[in-house]
């Protein structure tokens, strides 16, 4: 991958080491395409296995390390957003109060699209569950 900037030489901390932003992005979405992929291919395992009479330890272990490659791409998540956090840098010392409200209404926007998506997925879910007890 080529940043394609000045900013490419910049240096961040990624994992606990100092690198180029370049190499560090190159790490972290590797790391992420690898676990997305092993995650996917785990899932389709994991649905064939009923049909294979696999017993419910076989099936656990899968799910389990379904769980992990999750948990892998969360912590390289994370760590994403916090090299987005190093490019950036901090606003200059006049600017840090506007920066904040932006940061907060974001959160605030997000919090709510986030509880409007939750309350529509309960309605569908209560709307689903009504259709099939009239049946």
């Amino acid at each position: 991958m080529s940043v394609c900037s000045n900013k490419s030489m910049m240096s961040v901390s990624y994992c606990g080491t100092e690198m180029d932003l370049e190499t560090a992005l190159d790490e972290c979405f590797r790391g992420l395409q690898e676990n997305l992929n092993g995650a996917h291919s785990a899932v389709r395992s994991l649905a064939m296995m009923p049909e294979q009479d696999n017993d419910y330890s076989e099936m656990l272990k899968q799910t389990l390390q379904i769980h992990d490659l999750i948990d892998d791409m969360n912590s390289l998540f994370k760590e994403l957003k916090l090299v987005t956090s190093q490019v950036i840098g901090s606003p200059h010392k006049d600017e840090k109060v506007a920066m904040k409200k932006i940061v907060d209404d974001h959160k605030a926007a997000r919090k709510k699209e986030k509880d409007d998506i939750k309350v529509a997925e309960k309605m569908a879910k209560q709307l689903a569950a009504s259709s099939i007890s009239h049946n």
